[in-house]
């Protein structure tokens, strides 16, 4: 089955240049704060909502990805009066879909609509011009030039309706990817005290709040946390039925597994860390293809000690080299995540192959750009951005070594 591959954009938010990602079975998004990182994890989010059967809009921006903003919020500031975006999904089977989406304002009406889609594949293209899921009441002199009324398309968020050959081919792609995408924002919700069974599992919400209850009903999510954490930070987690359908989930010490230590009275590290595990725990792998593709996550090393967050980076680095591994797209300044990273490729592994790494920074004006930077089979990356990356710190160690040397000096008499 081919696999979504690339994401573009243009005139989005403050990457004025456009943005475009290669999406890689480890995809880390470092940088400064401020620079536009959430921005780019963010992007995965609103595809998957806009995605969805029931999408109010062709680019939903009501979820929590979105953050509620309106249309033109994620337009580039600098020319508001360009009043559209353009969007680009790419496979890797060639396939190319691109979407002009625009704000639609006449008199009273004001209407995000997909203004052009053009699809591409194997040299063979395909273009319509469209309006607002071909709403009767768009005046016909709002229509792009040259649009035909008769061969309008009409869409529930990105996905178009039956169409022509390669309409309707992209409308089986992108309905193969909805419902394969978890976005996991940077404030998580704090662990509740007990869980209760539904009859059916949930969905992770963007907070993770719902990590608890999905152990109950995902036993492969389940074993893979339980032995990351024995193996990680020596806990076993188990699971206590306290009421009629109402659980605890323990996390006592191996040691000491008689102990009921609640997962909830932990500390916040653990809060936070869950989600993330849940979340990659249900990947989708070979034998169990109703998981996730696309994992689009902020911060995972939020409140977790350095140690911790190298042993995270090496069960990404494990995953991604699975057999047909998901995409884990990464928001991060952590530099031991990105360290430990390095590290799993310096020790084989993880193949530099499966790992890339976007460098975000914002200049003076505002202008926010991603770079690519690729590593090589030491774990040293290939282009200048991260070697200037940590000038800081290095800044810092020299001054502190000028410090402890000023300190052994003899004092004068």
């Amino acid at each position: 089955m081919p696999r979504l591959n690339r994401i573009a954009v243009e005139n989005y938010r403050a990457f004025e240049r456009g943005l475009s990602l290669d999406l890689r079975p480890l995809t880390l998004v470092y940088g400064k704060n401020n620079a536009g990182k959430s921005s780019v994890v963010r992007l995965a989010g609103i595809m998957h909502d806009s995605l969805a059967e029931n999408a109010p809009s062709p680019l939903d921006l009501s979820d929590a990805a979105g953050g509620h903003a309106t249309f033109v919020d994620i337009l580039n500031a600098r020319d508001r009066d360009l009043k559209n975006l353009r969007l680009t999904l790419s496979w890797d089977d060639g396939f190319e879909a691109a979407w002009r989406i625009g704000q639609y304002e006449h008199e009273n009406l004001s209407r995000v609509r997909i203004e052009e889609l053009s699809v591409t594949s194997a040299g063979a293209e395909q273009t319509r011009s469209t309006c607002w899921y071909g709403d009767p009441r768009v005046p016909e002199a709002t229509l792009p030039a040259g649009a035909d009324r008769v061969e309008l398309l009409t869409f529930r968020g990105l996905v178009p309706a039956e169409g022509p050959t390669l309409v309707c081919e992209l409308r089986a792609r992108l309905q193969e990817i909805r419902g394969h995408v978890q976005y996991l924002s940077a404030i998580r919700a704090r662990l509740e005290p007990t869980v209760q069974e539904r009859g059916a599992q949930p969905r992770l919400s963007a907070d993770g709040k719902e990590a608890q209850e999905i152990l109950l009903y995902d036993s492969a999510a389940r074993k893979e946390v339980e032995e990351w954490l024995r193996r990680e930070v020596d806990r076993d987690l188990r699971r206590e039925l306290v009421g009629p359908m109402t659980w605890r989930w323990l996390l006592p010490p191996t040691s000491a597994p008689q102990l009921s230590i609640p997962i909830a009275s932990t500390g916040e590290g653990m809060a936070q860390l869950l989600p993330i595990l849940v979340a990659l725990g249900s990947r989708q792998t070979p034998l169990r293809r109703d998981g996730t593709t696309y994992l689009a996550m902020e911060e995972p090393t939020t409140h977790l000690h350095d140690d911790l967050q190298i042993r995270l980076a090496e069960h990404l680095a494990t995953i991604a080299m699975g057999n047909d591994p998901p995409v884990i797209l990464l928001e991060t300044h952590a530099r031991p995540l990105l360290l430990g990273v390095q590290l799993a490729i310096t020790t084989k592994s993880l193949d530099p192959a499966r790992v890339i790494l976007y460098w975000v920074e914002q200049d003076k004006d505002g202008v926010s750009t991603a770079e690519p930077v690729e590593f090589d089979k030491d774990g040293l990356p290939k282009s200048h951005h991260l070697r200037t990356a940590f000038a800081d710190e290095r800044r810092v160690l020299r001054e502190l070594s000028r410090a402890h040397l000023r300190g052994q000096e003899p004092l004068e008499r």
